[in-house]
């Protein structure tokens, strides 16, 4: 089993080189994470040249070609690293992850390393893979302390013990994290996602990345897709004030407990 200190941050990045050393490098610098620890993951050797020009070398450890693709690259990771190794993986526009005070109040993690790494404890404590946080800023409806049901892990920020094989591969570009929640949850049959943390971040309306392909029409297909793969999992809203389709997860079992 490894340990939970030993961790890996893992970045895929696409059309954002200039943008990812004021954002998500900026922060984990911010918080003390050790860059040696850092793999930046682009999707090809053209990628590859823009970001070696523009990045500060010193701020990560190692960058990797991949492939075009949001759910291509996903899995690339996935059989990159080895089997069991702890992987945390963070979208490239990240601007802070805040934690929950009070109901009207958050702040940034205090010790955003103690957090990542406590995280991967619970794992091994739970003995499930797959561990997330809060997916909207807005500390009214968080809440402290972590669930191990079915709950939606957002895919800019989410950790795992890493594992090979297509039991845990994503076909989608889109709801792909949705896609790996389930997939998670139908392996083990719980993940863990901490409801006092959540990102500050743009999701569909920050330049680069995958907005630069992604379509209305292809969200939708994507919801669907998995509506009509797990029904007894998920169903359609489409009712969303975003404007885009989305998957409401449901739990075919009762509601697990919250630990504090």
């Amino acid at each position: 089993m490894k340990d939970p200190e030993n961790y890996r941050v893992v970045v895929p990045s696409y059309r954002r080189a200039a943008a990812l050393p004021i954002k998500t490098l900026a922060m984990l610098d911010r918080h003390g994470i050790d860059p040696a620890r850092i793999s930046i993951v682009v999707a090809d050797e053209q990628e590859r040249a823009v970001y070696d020009r523009i990045m500060p070398a010193e701020k990560y450890g190692e960058l990797l070609v991949a492939v075009p693709g949001m759910g291509a690259v996903r899995n690339w990771i996935q059989e990159h690293f080895a089997e069991g190794e702890l992987l945390w993986c963070i979208d490239d526009d990240i601007k802070e992850l805040y934690e929950r005070v009070d109901d009207k109040t958050k702040r940034p993690v205090a010790d955003l390393h103690g957090f990542v790494t406590n995280a991967f404890h619970v794992l091994q404590e739970t003995g499930l893979g797959l561990w997330g946080i809060y997916p909207v800023l807005n500390p009214f409806f968080m809440d402290e302390g972590y669930t191990t049901d079915l709950r939606y892990i957002i895919g800019c920020c989410w950790g795992c013990t890493n594992r090979h094989g297509p039991d845990f591969a994503v076909t989608l570009d889109d709801k792909e994290d949705f896609e790996r929640t389930i997939k998670y949850y139908l392996a083990d049959g719980g993940v863990v996602r901490f409801s006092g943390v959540a990102p500050a971040t743009n999701y569909y309306d920050e330049p680069g990345g995958m907005q630069v392909e992604r379509t209305e029409d292809r969200v939708t297909a994507s919801a669907k897709v998995l509506v009509e793969r797990y029904p007894d999992l998920c169903t359609l809203n489409t009712g969303k004030k975003s404007g885009h389709a989305e998957v409401r997860l449901k739990d075919r079992r009762p509601r697990g407990p919250t630990f504090f």
